[in-house]
């Protein structure tokens, strides 16, 4: 009931009492204290597939469920489950070949790639809540991905390049587009900052104190306890003058900085950052030019990162840190703005989605039509199959393939209150009479079959997100029929 632009939300609680509200696959999927084995593998399929294109996380589940409940139904009638793998093995090298010949290249309609990218965005957030907000998102991420109009990048930015800097509190139409990174964290003195050509060490460093680490500490004196702390100081000022010497002026640290390193950080007027996180510091990393430091002896200065502007900005009622000018402008940052914390948390998801599914688009530039027009073109074919032996009951399961590809259009026509029969006659009709191949299938606004491709903007998606569901849903069944 999640799928499509119909599909309804779903409100989470967690074993910790936390609310999610999402209609995301993956989200929800990773929600759920699932125990049977089976269900564990639809759940890293759903992830793995959100991980590699961003979209379709729905529908693996759904498609391989249903080839599950379908080789049932084969075992159940007495088909051993050597044909009914080697149904399946046929019905995907089908329709692997089906999709390869019905693909079209992003140049065929003489339309450019920014076009192209932004039907595909406008295709993957149709389903999400962004939907509401029109070509804002659309546009963002567009410029995230492409650059402006007057002035592209030359190297279209990958998921890694591109910040998604979360901030509650406001209107979504405030959401932005950041040059340069924006960190939701403060300074660990909490004031406010504007500084030019900063030197930036993004470091593995361990600041902590002996007492933190829980060490166990034999004195026999109080002279002895008093020694042990000044060595301890001693050591922590040690690492913060080596840090000094090499030019510093931002330190970002993975893990915490305790009070007596960040004390003495300030001292040297040195700017520091703790608690970053791994995402974080790869992307101040790769957006400064520099390297994780780990260990201050094997550093050198010019090696350190490099930003020309350092400066604290207010949004909403929390202080950030907006690093921008680093000299590459690899790495931007889409600030993305909701009054409600779960509404930015899924407006976070959203476009991680539309990301990922146009940094598939752009390594292989071929598109299909949404819709489950491509699931009625290869459903059309499998049941045109015949087998080389009359006696190949393998034959049985390539149907039910056939049968279980239209579940994705039953269910967008079902969660849209459309007369399901109808338009699954009229697919089949279309299909007989030999209309152009996988273009047309279900639009879900005027509640007909029709070509996708001329729709205004098109339904579309990438070929790779197709592909990897179908590479999921029989590496999943192979094995578990």
């Amino acid at each position: 009931t999640t799928l499509g632009p119909y599909g309804s939300d779903k409100l989470i609680v967690n074993a910790r009492g936390e609310t999610i509200t999402s209609n995301d696959g993956a989200t929800i999927l990773k929600c759920m204290n699932l125990q049977h084995p089976v269900a564990r593998l639809l759940v890293d399929a759903s992830s793995t597939q959100d991980r590699s294109v961003g979209d379709g996380t729905t529908s693996v589940v759904l498609l391989t469920a249903e080839l599950l409940r379908a080789a049932m139904n084969l075992l159940s009638s007495g088909l051993h489950e050597t044909y009914i793998i080697d149904g399946y093995k046929q019905a995907a090298n089908m329709a692997l070949e089906t999709i390869d010949e019905v693909a079209i290249s992003a140049g065929t309609h003489n339309f450019s790639i920014r076009h192209v990218v932004r039907q595909i965005i406008s295709t993957s957030l149709g389903s999400k809540v962004l939907n509401v907000f029109g070509v804002l998102f659309i546009d963002l991420i567009v410029e995230a991905i492409l650059g402006s109009e007057n002035h592209p990048l030359t190297k279209p930015r990958q998921i890694h390049q591109i910040c998604l800097a979360k901030k509650s509190g406001g209107s979504s139409h405030e959401s932005r587009l950041v040059s340069g990174l924006v960190i939701d964290r403060a300074l660990c003195s909490g004031a406010s900052i504007s500084r030019n050509n900063v030197t930036v060490m993004v470091s593995n460093l361990n600041f902590r104190n002996w007492t933190d680490l829980k060490a166990a500490v034999a004195v026999t004196t109080y002279q002895d306890g008093l020694d042990a702390g000044r060595l301890e100081r001693e050591e922590i000022r040690r690492i913060c003058t080596q840090i000094k010497s090499l030019g510093v002026e931002l330190l970002i640290n993975l893990g915490p900085i305790y009070p007596v390193a960040a004390q003495c950080l300030a001292d040297m007027s040195i700017m520091c950052i703790e608690n970053a996180g791994f995402e974080l510091i790869k992307l101040v990393a790769m957006a400064t030019n520099t390297i994780v430091v780990s260990d201050v002896n094997q550093i050198k200065a010019n090696e350190l990162g490099r930003a020309g502007v350092v400066e604290s900005i207010v949004i909403g009622e929390k202080s950030s840190i907006q690093l921008s000018d680093c000299g590459l402008g690899a790495v931007c940052s889409i600030l993305l703005r909701s009054p409600l914390g779960s509404l930015v948390d899924e407006a976070e998801r959203a476009c991680h989605d539309a990301v990922c599914a146009v940094n598939a688009f752009l390594e292989d530039p071929r598109v299909v039509a949404g819709g489950g027009a491509v699931h009625f073109e290869i459903a059309h074919r499998l049941r045109q199959f015949r087998p080389e032996l009359s006696q190949d009951k393998s034959v049985l399961a390539v149907y039910a393939f056939a049968d279980a590809l239209e579940m994705i259009p039953r269910t967008l026509a079902r969660n849209a209150a459309l007369d399901v029969p109808m338009l699954i006659t009229q697919a089949h009709t279309l299909l007989s009479q030999q209309h152009e191949a996988a273009t047309f299938g279900v639009d879900l606004e005027k509640g007909e079959i029709t070509n996708l491709f001329k729709l205004d903007p098109a339904i579309i998606e990438p070929v790779q997100v197709r592909t990897d569901r179908l590479f999921y849903w029989t590496t999943i069944i192979k094995p578990y029929s």
